[in-house]
């Protein structure tokens, strides 16, 4: 178990069907725990929510709770049937999170997600964290389908062998480092060579990685690097 859930707790069946209404929220079963399975989808999209108004334990279809001010997943499905999406919220974590998502996508972009752990482990169809605050692809999930983490903070490859041609990762600072070469195919060989590890970059290194792969840069790399928005730590 990934993470342990704490339950809201209501007074009666009474005021649980009463937000069931409000949401209309349908075909729903009330567990003896007081969380709510739901035979369908659950849209709670643009409710202007603060916080997930159930305790949802099994959704089959898709549980949309993007366009909120959520700072918290707190109270969202165990397990969804059909698609996640949290897209556009305050979140800062993926804490209570789906634990299965059996198919579909996963949303969670744009908000302020510094890591990816507690994400849903398993994910069939593409992931998206596009335009969080990542530094990283620490705790990634398995992904079936392609897998964008555009509009980052990733400054290291750690993790991306993983992903081959299928992951999309523009507007990170490891791009200063990738358009070097432009190859995904030799994303795995960057740490054979070990030139950068989270924000530092061994130039030596670098330039040996590029020529022999037949990618040398005939400028400065110092200058280069020195160059952009991203303010690497660079050793000689």
């Amino acid at each position: 178990m990934k993470h342990l859930r704490k339950y809201k707790i209501f007074e009666s069946n009474t005021e649980i069907d009463k937000i069931c209404r409000k949401y209309d929220i349908k075909n729903y079963t009330i567990n003896s725990d007081n969380s709510v399975d739901v035979d369908g989808d659950v849209g709670l999209y643009g409710r202007r929510l603060k916080l997930i108004p159930l305790n949802f334990n099994t959704v089959n279809g898709h549980f949309d709770c993007s366009w909120n001010y959520l700072t918290s997943l707190k109270g969202c499905p165990v397990r969804v049937g059909y698609g996640f999406s949290c897209h556009r919220n305050e979140l800062t974590s993926l804490q209570y999170s789906p634990q299965y998502v059996e198919s579909g996508y996963f949303s969670c972009r744009g908000n302020k997600i510094e890591s990816l752990q507690y994400c849903t482990e398993l994910i069939r169809g593409d992931f998206s964290c596009n335009n969080n605050k990542l530094t990283s692809l620490q705790y990634h999930p398995t992904v079936y389908g392609k897998f964008y983490c555009r509009n980052n903070q990733i400054n290291t490859f750690e993790n991306f062998y993983y992903y081959k041609e299928d992951v999309y990762f523009g507007g990170n600072p490891i791009c200063d480092i990738y358009k070097l070469f432009n190859d995904m195919k030799l994303i795995e060989l960057t740490w054979d060579y070990g030139f950068e590890w989270k924000g530092e970059i061994d130039l030596y290194k670098l330039d040996i990685f590029l020529k022999e792969t037949e990618h040398e840069y005939k400028g400065s790399l110092k200058e280069y690097f020195e160059g952009k928005e991203y303010k690497w730590k660079l050793i000689d």
